[in-house]
């Protein structure tokens, strides 16, 4: 996996914390992520940036800041995982971007893989199911995390 340059993060944290939460929500997650948060927990980057194609066929431009596992974390991944009735079972919440929007793994096809897609949930945009009920939308980004990694870069002045 490529190297990111680190603006903030809580510190190291010992990968059996992620490991736990793993098995508390039943998903497990690709390895070069755990490797990543675990040496930099809460992580925010320089190259925090990416583009993608909305479901709406248009260029959409997000930025990522992960959720953290440790103690001192002010976002931890577990307290970001309540969408109410709006979110899907298999989806995993794992950083957000400035708007709001979640980013995520989407485990709802292949519940047993470590290479889930990367989606981007939308906290202001909903759609009805098969079912009728009221969902976030949920817009492809990448097909993992290394993907979504690949997809970054620091953005100049005029994409602040």
């Amino acid at each position: 996996m490529r190297h990111l340059n680190v603006l903030w993060n809580e510190g190291s944290i010992d990968i059996s914390v992620i490991e736990r939460f793993e098995r508390k929500i039943g998903y497990r997650f690709p390895e070069n992520y755990k490797q990543l948060l675990s040496a930099h927990d809460g992580l925010m980057i320089k190259e925090d940036t990416f583009k993608f194609k909305n479901i709406y066929g248009k260029e959409d431009i997000r930025d990522v800041a992960f959720y953290g596992y440790g103690p001192t974390c002010i976002e931890k991944i577990e307290n970001s995982q309540n969408f109410d009735i709006y979110g899907y079972e298999g989806i995993v919440a794992i950083g957000r971007s400035a708007n709001g929007d979640h980013i995520c793994f989407d485990y709802r096809h292949e519940p047993t893989t470590t290479e889930p897609h990367v989606v981007l949930m939308y906290h202001d945009d909903s759609i009805i199911d098969e079912n009728g009920n009221e969902k976030m939308v949920v817009n492809f980004v990448a097909p993992n995390f290394e993907a979504l990694v690949d997809l970054l870069y620091e953005p100049d002045d005029e994409e602040d």
